[in-house]
């Protein structure tokens, strides 16, 4: 009979709930994740494509036929809804968004513009922020 024994030592378990009580442990945490989420969010707009990958839809005709669009990108008219995106911590919690009211419009469309979301986690975010978890308990358990 084959058999696997996993072994760890509980002390390292304990340092992590133990830096985890502390409000300033988990606050730089999630700073540390808001900070990361944020900068994916702000990437997406220079990537234009959706949390899901899937690319934004370009501009319609007629908005784009009468206004000169050199330079600018898909939702970069004149930089304001990239520029408001930040994160807060709030509690044991992290929030990336924008105050900008016209982000839920491109987030999820109307009746004559086609939803291009901007916010969101895609499978790859979710990656880069386990590592930035997991660089934070190995500082912990050293």
């Amino acid at each position: 009979m084959a058999e696997v024994v996993i072994t760890f030592d509980k002390s390292d378990v304990d340092k992590v709930f133990a830096a985890l009580a502390k409000a300033s442990f988990r606050n730089r945490l999630l700073r540390a994740v808001g900070g990361m989420a944020e900068r994916q969010t702000k990437r997406r707009f220079g990537e234009k494509v959706s949390p899901d990958g899937v690319p934004w839809a370009p501009w319609s005709a007629s908005y784009a036929g009468g206004k000169s669009q050199k330079g600018r990108g898909i939702l970069v008219r004149t930089g304001r809804l990239m520029g408001s995106i930040a994160n807060f911590v709030a509690g044991d919690a992290v929030t990336v968004g924008s105050g900008v009211a016209y982000g839920r419009y491109h987030q999820f469309g109307t009746k004559k513009m086609v939803a291009r979301p901007w916010l969101g986690a895609s499978a790859a975010n979710l990656t880069e922020i386990e590592g930035t978890l997991v660089k934070f308990i190995k500082a912990v358990v050293g």
